[in-house]
């Protein structure tokens, strides 16, 4: 069987099939051309990391991996990448062509029961053991686990003899692919279980202070969590600053492509309402199929023509880093119309605008309001989510710009020295390895 989808393989696991689907894995990744094992020395102490969803040149998962490998490389460690196997990720020593199935995608599969669940599991635990048992690492991270595979990790772990771990959580209960709470619950308390029973060495990075909070719920130690919430926002400023092409105008963004919970249609409708304010250029990222199929196509040919005209600017809601970097730096205010789901999970798109001194635009007292009000900011924020409001808040963001821009400074330096910085992830993840 050729060209597998990850939608066939949800298919045999869910049906209970999980033999079928572990054979039909192994087949696809024996098949695959550039398939190959990295030549490394045993001289010196390694690191496998473990991302399923790492699938391309560009992106967080791309600079989540590189962080880690940079970290890992100063503390004497060489690094070897396990990562999508249908990617368009350039050949590189030590990164290996792995996973077919990527952890965060259900298909339109909804896990429903633990049973359910267990099937996941199943799967995952055969291939994490193989490759683990393949390279013997002295640490493994898996930088995104989810639900899905985190008791699968921790199974690994143990019958792999592995005893260090680190293990980066961005989710807690509330999730897009489980209907019932109590399962993600049961999930990381087993999880926690293992590792506690079997004395493995274990750091998580938790992504906010909610997520901390759920994982302590569920019997981590408080001494083995910490919240980092974006640990590669600061690389937003490894770009030089866009040169303006309309000096006189303030510059005002909305990025991210065009997940529901960031309400994009609320954009979209600022832009085909004529709700831009005098004396701002918008640029936009937009998932036009998207907008499309919430908003109807008169509204993609809108803001279509819109951009033809030169009247905003907009790109597609997949850019190379390097383009989404220049993009970032060259703004003003990014607009945030973020949902309440937002108080439980974090915004690199939020981290990265404080490293690059990019103003939010953001939802009266959310947590990006309260993060930012902490750090010594006052953004201009919207009472509700709709265009009247979002607009009003780009006005009065207009209005105060000079004194909100000078604050972003102080924004920064605050940030940098916070206990969830970047930097101080950096310092933290240093400490536990030479422990």
């Amino acid at each position: 069987m050729s060209a597998l989808s990850a939608r066939q393989i949800w298919n045999e696991v869910f049906d209970g099939k999980v033999q079928n689907a572990t054979e039909w894995t192994r087949r696809e990744r024996d098949s695959f051309i550039e398939s190959r094992d990295p030549t490394y020395s045993p001289i010196g102490p390694r690191a496998l990391y473990l991302e399923p969803s790492l699938a391309s040149n560009d992106g967080h998962q791309l600079t989540l991996a590189d962080c880690y490998i940079n970290v890992f490389r100063s503390q004497g460690y060489r690094t070897l990448v396990a990562h999508s196997l249908k990617n368009s990720l350039q050949v590189k020593p030590d990164w290996i062509p792995y996973f077919l199935v990527k952890h965060n995608t259900m298909a339109s599969r909804n896990i429903s029961s633990i049973h359910q669940l267990e099937k996941v599991q199943d799967y995952f635990l055969h291939e994490f053991e193989e490759i683990i048992r393949q390279y013997n690492p002295q640490v493994c991270i898996f930088a995104t686990i989810r639900f899905t595979n985190v008791v699968a990790a921790a199974q690994a772990l143990v019958s792999c003899n592995i005893q260090n771990a680190i293990i980066g959580v961005m989710e807690a209960e509330d999730v897009p692919d489980c209907s019932e709470i109590s399962i993600v619950q049961s999930a990381f308390s087993r999880a926690v279980a293992v590792l506690q029973e079997h004395g493995i060495a274990h750091l998580l990075v938790a992504e906010t202070e909610h997520v901390k909070a759920f994982l302590l719920e569920c019997g981590f130690r408080n001494k083995d969590v910490k919240v980092f919430p974006y640990v590669a926002a600061e690389l937003i400023t490894e770009v030089t600053k866009a040169s303006r092409k309309e000096p006189n105008s303030i510059q005002v963004g909305y990025l991210g492509g065009s997940r529901p919970v960031r309400h994009p249609e609320l954009i979209a409708e600022m832009i085909v309402s004529g709700s831009i304010p005098d004396s701002v250029s918008i640029s936009i990222q937009l998932d036009l199929n998207y907008i499309k199929n919430k908003c109807g196509q008169e509204w993609c040919d809108k803001i279509i023509a819109m951009d033809k005209k030169g009247l905003i600017k907009l790109y597609p809601p997949n850019l190379s880093n390097q383009e989404y970097r220049s993009l970032f730096c060259s703004l003003d205010f990014v607009i945030m119309p973020y949902g309440e789901r937002y108080h439980q999970i974090g915004s690199g798109i939020f981290f990265e605008a404080i490293y690059a001194g990019v103003i939010p635009i953001c939802a009266a007292g959310g947590k990006i309001h309260e993060v930012y009000t902490s750090l010594g900011g006052e953004p201009p924020c919207f009472q509700s989510l709709s265009t009247p409001a979002i607009r009003e808040a780009i006005i009065d963001g207009v209005r105060r710009f000079s004194a909100l821009k000078k604050s972003t400074i102080k924004v920064r330096e605050n940030w940098r020295q916070h206990p969830s910085s970047a930097e101080q992830w950096q310092s933290e993840l240093a400490d536990w390895l030479t422990a």
